[in-house]
């Protein structure tokens, strides 16, 4: 059986429900005790050299300017690398950034892609 990539893997679909699990706890982090620096958790793929991967990963995005203004580097946060086998990227978040990545289903008209493209 060939292996299956996109947002229907089995792999993916594991993404998903660990950046659930760990959600709660990603977002109560509070760095330099600081709370509110982490932005959102998500499931997407990794991204390398600035093109997607095939690899399935934990997305926590954090306030860059905040992170930035508290004189504190992104690795300050403690996300872990790697939580249930399957590995973490940090990302700069905006709330103007969230806004742009809320795609609204068209009947008929398949957007699976677009996150990817945006991130």
């Amino acid at each position: 059986m060939a292996q299956t990539y996109g947002y229907e893997s089995e792999a993916f679909k594991r993404a998903q429900e660990t950046a659930e699990r760990h959600s709660a706890r990603l977002m109560a982090l509070a760095p330099g005790g600081v709370p509110g620096l982490i932005g959102s958790v998500r499931a997407s793929y990794l991204m390398l050299d600035g093109w997607v991967t095939r690899t399935p990963a934990v997305i926590v995005g954090y306030h860059w300017r905040e992170v930035k203004r508290l004189g504190l580097e992104p690795h300050d946060l403690g996300v872990d690398a790697v939580l249930d086998g399957l590995p973490t990227e940090l990302e700069r978040w905006s709330p103007t950034k969230q806004k742009s990545l809320r795609v609204t289903p068209v009947p008929g008209l398949s957007l699976g892609h677009i996150p990817l493209l945006l991130e």
